[in-house]
């Protein structure tokens, strides 16, 4: 729980954090407060909100069953409660999982969920508004492993009715998703030069309706076809992730939409040498300390398939190229690192007939170190310089910022601290913009009671942070404030 003192923008003063309570008896488990649900699927899936649950697990089949009742959007403070007092901001709803093989093996795994409820969307709901948007969903999914786990193979269906206007508006739109994934391993325990091998490729398609919609998965976007190739490799001191793909909106072809295909491709590349021993067993570092290294490539283009009828005049067309390059060097008290993005935009599209003004170039590049000092207390200073050029609008947009971040265990596992400076400076070559902005964090953690099996434990934080912005153009525009809190954290995994 939270206790929040002073707030320069805010009078409120008083106010509940996140929590959750865990039960647990024999196969039934039963939570209260914030928490995810889960397995996920296509709609359920990064939701995360207040409310109660219960899972019932069969002993020995791996099978089970969850019931939950969650508030739709997020929610913190005492006055709420649990948060399902409101019939219009409430989803509840089923998951169920089988592993109907022997043994409950995991190489066959069949879900399905059914959720029903509605949540606000952001802006709606509040200061006297009762629109709220929902529906009801369902899906179901197998997911299986053949040729002694090498080949996994998943699908998964859903359909939902979604009403996007609220109540008083034209009803529930129905829709329907559906996901195929198939990835192989050629090996399972394979060493080549002495070095094991583990090598995943696959490739999934994925297709959301235009009106496919769940409550309870925020994040999806619909209207989209997806088909993507991967392959994930690690040998030894190496690791390669690739992919390809390809997405298109307007699945359905409505003619007074447009349709945008987009296409990526890119990959990460990692090594990180295995470090040499002393005959005492201690890895040995020279000048370089321990250094891994990683290199990232991508690429994206856009693309209008066909334009909205009647057409608008307008025409996407760009292409993005990102480098990045990163090392990191560690030694026995204190590490250093570097990074460098380059990213190029070409841009050819039309807005209403006329080009757009989209051609850039960026750089940025950034340091970085850590160090020990007397085992409980560690400085890290940071630079990074950031400089966008606007071809077509002829101007260059240059950033510096520079940190210092300091933690400090004045009393080990029961009194730290930590202190956060930041500073940035941005302006245009042009002379039209000149801005600087400071941001300032402190924050004091006191253990007053250690968390033991038989009793809670008690940990109060004070916390604050000021932030200032400067124009050097024009003073009106300068800004600051300030916040400071009181925080009091009560923890407790104690079973019985």
């Amino acid at each position: 729980m939270k206790h929040s003192g002073y707030n320069s923008q805010a009078a409120r003063r008083l106010d509940g954090g996140e929590f959750l309570f865990d039960w647990e008896q024999d196969s039934l488990t039963a939570r209260a407060g914030h928490h995810p649900v889960s397995p996920e699927s296509l709609i359920l899936s990064g939701f995360n909100r207040r409310g109660l649950s219960a899972t019932y697990t069969w002993p020995g089949s791996g099978s089970s069953i969850t019931g939950f009742a969650m508030r739709g959007n997020q929610v913190s403070g005492f006055e709420e409660g649990l948060g399902l007092g409101d019939s219009d901001n409430r989803i509840h709803g089923a998951v169920a999982s089988v592993r109907p093989l022997p043994g409950g093996s995991e190489a066959l795994e069949l879900s399905a969920a059914y959720l029903s409820g509605e949540a606000p969307e952001l802006g709606a709901g509040v200061a006297g508004d009762d629109v709220s948007t929902g529906g009801d969903a369902w899906s179901v999914s197998a997911d299986g492993l053949l040729l002694d786990n090498r080949l996994r193979l998943r699908g998964e269906y859903a359909r939902s009715a979604y009403d996007f206007d609220g109540a008083g508006g034209e009803g529930a739109e129905r829709d329907h998703g559906y996901s195929l994934l198939a990835s192989y391993r050629p090996w399972l325990d394979k060493q080549i030069d002495g070095s094991y091998i583990d090598w995943n490729l696959g490739a999934e398609y994925k297709r959301l309706g235009t009106f496919f919609r769940s409550p309870a998965n925020p994040g999806a976007v619909a209207d989209r076809q997806v088909e993507r190739l991967f392959s994930d490799l690690v040998w030894g001191e190496w690791g390669l992730q690739a992919a390809l793909a390809q997405e298109r909106d307007n699945v359905e072809g409505i003619a007074a939409l447009p349709r945008i295909r987009t296409r990526h491709g890119g990959f990460n590349l990692n090594y990180t040498p295995a470090p040499a021993y002393d005959a005492q067993g201690v890895p040995e570092t020279g000048w370089l300390g321990q250094p891994s290294y990683s290199l990232t490539a991508n690429l994206q283009t856009q693309r209008t398939d066909a334009v909205a009828d009647p057409d608008p005049g307008d025409w996407l067309d760009t292409e993005t190229r990102v480098l990045g390059f990163n090392a990191n060097f560690s030694y026995s008290d204190w590490s250093w690192g570097i990074d460098h993005t380059w990213s190029r935009i070409h841009d050819d599209s039309l807005a209403s007939g006329v080009p757009t003004s989209n051609e850039t170039r960026s750089v940025s590049t950034g340091l970085n170190a850590s160090f020990t000092l007397l085992q409980d207390y560690t400085v890290s200073p940071r630079i990074a310089w950031d400089e966008t050029r606007y071809y077509d609008l002829g101007y260059t947009d240059k950033g510096l910022l520079w940190g210092l971040g300091v933690d400090a265990a004045f009393i080990p596992g029961e009194l730290s601290g930590r202190f956060n400076y930041d500073e940035s400076r941005a302006r245009l070559s042009d002379g039209s913009s000149d801005n600087k902005s400071r941001h300032l964090g402190l924050s004091l953690s006191w253990v007053a009671l250690p968390e033991r099996q038989s009793r809670p434990g008690v940990t109060w934080v004070l916390s604050g942070d000021y932030n200032d912005y400067t124009d050097d153009l024009s003073s009106a525009n300068d800004t600051d404030s300030y916040q400071l809190f009181l925080k009091l954290l009560i923890g407790w995994s104690a079973s019985y």
